[in-house]
């Protein structure tokens, strides 16, 4: 079985790490292959630092989007210190591939896990930062309060995941309603907006970035300490997994051919609307707002 989990990584350019290890999750599941517990911290230890990197640059480009160019510099800086820690781990700083099926690609190089938490260190009181420039800036305020509010129950007709789903006030985070890899493990809230603000979606975008930071205790110090971080086998057929993406919900269906063995054409979707994402863009007045004014 091939090992390498290089083609996922273009499926976002933004957020490769996650996209990278929910195919190796997604195969795994699919041959029953256990992955070392430290393999799965160091894991989700990219993955949520990938999520932070992704977060900054939707952060940053709104901000330039609304007409405030500095933020964006602030996200492209705070953006270039994770993607010196991956290219620490894995060598590339845009389309990351260090996962693998039955693990990762190598162990954390001497420094990383030091390097990953004075980045926290850094970071954390940068969210505050972000809060008081941008969250509640009353130009901000102005355009974007209680325009195209989607309440929650439409929120989920829609099949809305992530941070779209529980800017509407549901409280659903499949890292918790629906724990894989260790994040049973992990003591972190799940952030939810009111749904009755727009803007209640972007931010829990840097609220996120306090998810991770309520986590790193368990980030700082990977289990198996000295043990190799990959492994192969084979199984039985498994096919499908979702894993949390930078958007929402990222689904995976890897289906098998008739022995079991081999798998067939594999199947990979955006946490787009599941029900009819073309709705969101023309029918509903209350969306109708985003053109107005």
């Amino acid at each position: 079985m091939p090992s390498s989990c290089r083609s996922p990584t273009g499926l976002d350019y933004l957020a490769a790490m996650n996209c990278n290890c929910a195919w190796a999750w997604a195969v795994e599941k699919l041959a029953k292959i256990e992955a070392p517990e430290r393999a799965e911290y160091l894991r989700v230890i990219v993955c949520e630092l990938n999520r932070i990197s992704s977060h900054l640059i939707a952060f940053g480009s709104y901000t330039a989007d609304m007409g405030a160019f500095t933020p964006f510099l602030y996200a492209i800086r705070e953006r270039e210190k994770v993607n010196d820690l991956f290219e620490m781990i894995c060598g590339n700083r845009l389309t990351y591939n260090y996962a693998r099926v039955g693990g990762v690609s190598g162990d954390a190089p001497p420094g990383f896990l030091e390097k990953t938490k004075e980045f926290l260190d850094y970071f954390e009181p940068k969210l505050d930062e972000y809060n008081n420039l941008i969250s509640y800036n009353k130009i901000f305020v102005h355009r974007l309060a209680n325009v195209a509010v989607i309440p929650a129950e439409e929120a989920v007709a829609y099949g809305l995941t992530g941070p779209n789903l529980r800017g509407s006030g549901v409280p659903f985070d499949l890292r918790k309603d629906e724990p894989y890899s260790v994040y049973p493990k992990f003591d972190f809230k799940v952030c939810v907006g009111t749904g009755e603000r727009r803007d209640a979606r972007r931010l829990l975008r840097p609220v996120h970035g306090a998810d991770q930071r309520d986590a790193r205790e368990h980030q700082d110090r990977p289990a198996g300490v000295g043990a190799d971080p990959r492994r192969t086998g084979a199984g039985e057929s498994s096919p499908h997994l979702q894993a949390a993406g930078r958007r929402g919900v990222l689904p995976l269906r890897v289906p098998a051919r008739g022995d079991g063995d081999l798998p067939g054409q594999r199947r990979l979707g955006e946490p787009l609307p599941a029900e009819d994402p073309h709705r969101l863009l023309r029918g509903d007045e209350h969306l109708r707002e985003v053109t107005r004014g």
